[in-house]
């Protein structure tokens, strides 16, 4: 029999305790020091072309109907597709006869090196700066942009990535640069500067942690007086030192049903906070409309989720409460979904241009 290799020692890989019988590989996936377990797995293949092979999870449901990502160079992703849906624990694939590496995936990856990528793209730009807001746990440097006039007395910050695995809300960062990177000198980015800190948890990301639900917390509770992560604690140095008036935390909600498969914004602070979300959130409504893709992601507040609701409970010390006390009108989280409910399917470009259209929405929202 052909020794077919699954491994998981790549950039964001996260897999386990393979065990072949026949064509089918038994998996697991790691949930490392995730407290209450995660669903966040990611692998490669190696010498399986020609073959028709079967990988069946052994640690739950952790499958989304659209059958995994699929990619041959770890940058460019799309879904396999329903014809590869067994059930949310199992999934088929048919390899190419070319096909020496495949990667397969939860759901679209976001590493640094696709964040790289951007930044040689755009490295002309006259108002981009590349800085590091500090060093991670590990001694990654923890990358910080600055987009704007470094004179602008008004400041925006915006970060993704307090949850390892959340990859999507990274797509639409990246979105909402690409759109703020049209304007000249004229434009929003004279009066305004934006912070961005694309990867908090960047340890995690590379190393393909889950993230969420860390032992003892994750980075996402850990605005408090005493921070225990190197990223968070500098950040929120970083932060006291602006003038914020907005802070948005790119995020992806829970695997999929319901409100997960939709965009939807998480309020935190107070009333007032949250009516300005919501004329941020309308224009929104508006941007997306506007645009005629036929698999656009559209934003629809009924999706949202106040403060007090659910699992968004005011005690949690979280980077939107935080910058919400710093005196920024907006602070909140934004989720965008892992897969969508197939109208749209997620991928790499309709999470980038949503991003484009909540990019146009807040430049609207800061000249309102």
């Amino acid at each position: 029999m052909k020794e077919i290799l699954v491994r998981g020692d790549h950039p964001g890989g996260n897999i386990k305790n393979v065990v072949r019988d026949g064509n089918t590989f038994i998996l697991e996936h790691d949930n490392r020091d995730s407290i209450n377990g995660w669903f966040y797995w990611n692998f490669r293949v190696e010498a399986a072309e020609g073959q028709d092979l079967v990988f069946r999870f052994a640690s739950g449901e952790l499958l989304g109907s659209f059958g995994p990502a699929v990619s041959r160079d770890a940058r460019n992703w799309a879904f396999a597709g329903e014809s590869s849906f067994i059930d949310h624990t199992a999934f088929r694939y048919s390899f190419g006869e070319d096909e020496t590496c495949v990667y397969f995936c939860f759901a679209l990856p976001y590493l640094l090196e696709d964040f790289e990528v951007f930044c040689r793209s755009n490295s002309s730009h006259p108002l981009l700066e590349r800085g590091i807001l500090a060093n991670s746990e590990k001694g990654r440097p923890l990358p910080l942009l600055r987009l704007g006039n470094p004179a602008a007395k008004k400041h925006l910050v915006l970060t993704a990535r307090h949850h390892a695995c959340e990859s999507t809300g990274s797509y639409v960062l990246e979105g909402v640069l690409s759109h703020l990177l049209q304007k000249d000198k004229g434009s929003i980015l004279n009066e305004y500067i934006f912070h961005i800190v694309p990867f908090i948890d960047i340890d995690g990301v590379e190393e393909g942690d889950q993230g969420k639900n860390r032992a003892p917390h994750d980075h996402c509770d850990d605005y408090t007086d005493t921070p225990l992560y190197c990223a968070t604690k500098a950040l929120m140095d970083y932060v006291r030192k602006l003038n914020i008036v907005v802070g948005i935390d790119f995020h992806s909600p829970w695997k999929w049903g319901g409100r997960n498969d939709h965009p939807f914004i998480s309020n935190k602070g107070t009333p007032f906070n949250e009516s300005e979300a919501k004329i941020l959130g309308a224009m929104l409504i508006e941007e997306t409309a506007r645009r005629p893709d036929k698999d656009k992601f559209v934003y629809d507040p009924q999706h949202d989720v106040p403060v007090g609701f659910d699992w968004n409970q005011p005690h949690h010390p979280t980077s939107g409460k935080f910058f919400c006390s710093c005196g920024a009108r907006i602070g909140f989280s934004f989720e965008m979904p892992y897969f969508g409910n197939g109208n749209p399917l997620a991928s790499q470009h309709n999470l980038r241009t949503f991003g484009n259209d909540l990019g146009a929405a807040l430049e609207r929202y800061l000249q309102h």
